[in-house]
């Protein structure tokens, strides 16, 4: 969670036009702003979403691999893989993306000043706010590219594992070196296809009207591409 809590802060920094994104001064600035504590913003709402996402997302994968290659009597291949894990990746993240909303605005308080930050008391005071004062279809705000982060998550962390690990069982067997150079072959996967979207996501979650009261992006297309534009490509990741 403070990595999560972190990574948070910099890429709000990098919209806002903040020039600092060192790792060590939003270390700095999360802990002027709210303390140690401050890094385990929404602990209840992360804690539920990993065990309710990690739940579908690894272990609806897993068994679903094992069915389709006791049914086939073979192992599936890197494709194969790739669409199970597509598949359940997408819809984990759509069954869970209240979670994601308050969990992603808990992470933002850190950066907002006190009188601007929402505060939510829990992951349930968070769901019953947001349906009050924004409309119930908020908490499927940013869904698109929450789907997307989740594809790009399960497309780069499960098949690429799965497939390192048997690549590798010939030369480590089934050991902890085999599985942890297949976890870095994997994360490394994960987070480069993940990344971008997850910026996009934080954003739209956390976005407010201005004095007009009109929102900043109108969807995940269009906060794609002014991101892109001020910020540049590589600010995505």
């Amino acid at each position: 969670i403070p990595l999560d809590v972190t990574k948070t802060w910099l890429q709000l920094q990098s919209e806002s036009g903040g020039k600092n994104l060192k790792v060590t001064s939003a270390f700095k600035e999360i802990i002027k702003s709210k303390g140690f504590r401050g890094f385990y913003s929404g602990l209840d709402s992360a804690l539920v979403r990993q065990f309710c996402f990690a739940r579908m997302r690894v272990g609806l994968f897993l068994n679903a691999v094992d069915i389709i290659q006791k049914k086939k009597n073979r192992a599936l291949t890197l494709v194969e893989k790739a669409v199970v894990s597509v598949t359940f990746g997408a819809f984990g993240a759509f069954v869970i993306n209240p979670l994601d909303v308050v969990l992603v605005r808990a992470w933002a308080d850190v950066k907002r000043p006190p009188a601007e930050r929402r505060n939510y008391k829990n992951i349930f005071d968070g769901l019953i706010r947001i349906t009050k004062e924004e409309g119930i279809t908020t908490l499927w705000r940013a869904s698109t590219p929450n789907i997307a982060r989740a594809i790009g998550l399960n497309l780069g962390m499960m098949a690429p594992y799965q497939q390192s690990k048997e690549y590798l069982h010939q030369y480590f067997g089934d050991t902890f070196v085999n599985h942890a150079i297949s976890s870095i072959i994997a994360g490394i996967c994960a987070s480069t296809l993940s990344l971008p979207f997850d910026n996009v996501k934080v954003k739209l979650v956390n976005m407010k009207p201005n004095a007009e009261g009109k929102m900043p992006y109108k969807g995940f297309g269009d906060c794609l591409l002014k991101s892109v534009g001020k910020e540049g490509v590589i600010r995505l990741w």
